[in-house]
C-alpha cells in the first residue's frame, strides 16, 4: 500500500493507479478482517470435534508446546489453537500454513523496506 504511495512520488506509476492501489488494499484488508472470524469459528469447531473424539492430541499437552510459547504439531489439523492461558490464540507451527501466517508480514514489511530503496 505505502509502496504504491512511493512509486507515484518518483514517478513509476500514474497517480491515479495509485488510488486504486490504495482502495484495493483497503478492500482487502476488511475483506479479511471480516472473514477472519469465521475461519477462527470452523477451526475451532474443528478441535472441539477432534478433542472430543481422541482423534487429535490434546492442545495442552506439553510435548507439543516448545519453549512454552510455540505450538507444533504436525497432526492437529488446526491452523490457529488457544494459547494455554486460555486467552488468545496462536498459529500452530506443525503445519506448512502456519509457517506462512508467520513468516508473509515480515517479507511483507522486508519487501517494503527495499522498496523503499529504490
Amino acid at each position: 500500500m505505502f509502496a504504491s504511495v512511493q512509486f507515484s512520488i518518483i514517478g513509476l506509476i500514474d497517480s491515479s493507479l495509485t488510488n486504486w492501489t490504495l482502495l484495493a488494499a483497503i478492500l482487502l484488508i476488511f475483506a479479511a478482517l471480516i472473514s477472519l472470524p469465521i475461519v477462527l469459528k470452523k477451526n475451532r469447531t474443528l478441535v472441539a470435534e477432534a478433542n472430543a473424539h481422541n482423534v487429535f492430541p490434546d492442545a495442552g499437552s506439553d510435548e507439543y508446546w516448545k519453549w512454552g510459547l510455540f505450538y507444533v504439531n504436525r497432526n492437529d489439523p488446526a491452523l490457529f489453537v488457544e494459547k494455554r492461558g486460555g486467552v488468545g490464540i496462536t498459529i500452530n507451527l506443525g503445519r506448512l500454513t502456519g509457517w506462512v501466517f508467520l513468516l508473509a508480514p515480515l517479507v511483507f514489511a522486508g519487501a517494503i523496506v527495499l522498496f523503499s530503496f529504490f
